[in-house]
Parts: structure tokens; C-alpha cells; sequence
């Protein structure tokens, strides 16, 4: 993913699943946690819903939205204990976009 190319929004709140009500990301319901290798996330995208809790921040109903007969129910979930979570999505905040 190359932030430069797609306005994310800042990258912590955006991989903690913090959106305003009625953006894309809030409506698509999912993220993108990985893009085509050519560099444009919307090209081959992986989508995952990201749920956050006090203990853990969960990835799970994974999609990948040019294939959607594909089936990827027994990926994940992937499960982050929360604070160290919390503190990489942190570390984000210096990313120049």
C-alpha cells in the first residue's frame, strides 16, 4: 500500500477501523490490508473487517472484491493483542502522506 496514492486518512485510525460515519471505509465496512504488487491498492485488493476490543483487535471477513465467489471463511481470524496493536498503528502517525 503506498499511502501517496490513495488518501487513507491517518494511517492509525485507519487501521483501527476509525472512519467518519458515511466515508468510504465506513460504508465499504472493511479495509485494505493488502494491494497488487503494481502498488495500486484498488487493483487487486485484500479487504478485512477490523473489530476492536479491549484486549484484542481482531482481522476477519476477509474479501477480495474482484472475486467475490471466492471463498476465504477458514482465513483468519488474525487476532493482535490490543495494546501492541494500539502502539504499531501509533507509529504510523510520522508517515509523511
Amino acid at each position: 500500500m503506498i499511502p501517496e496514492w490513495f488518501k487513507y486518512a491517518a494511517l492509525d485510525r485507519y487501521f483501527l477501523g476509525d472512519f467518519e460515519k458515511g466515508s468510504y471505509f465506513a460504508r465499504l465496512e472493511r479495509v485494505y490490508v493488502l494491494g497488487c504488487q503494481c502498488g495500486e491498492v484498488g487493483c487487486w485488493p485484500l479487504l478485512a473487517r477490523i473489530r476492536v476490543g479491549d484486549a484484542s483487535v481482531m482481522w476477519d471477513s476477509f474479501q477480495q472484491p474482484h472475486r467475490k465467489e471466492r471463498d476465504y471463511s477458514d482465513f483468519g481470524p488474525i487476532v493482535f493483542d490490543a495494546q501492541q496493536y494500539r502502539e504499531a498503528v501509533s507509529a504510523l502517525r510520522s508517515v509523511k502522506l
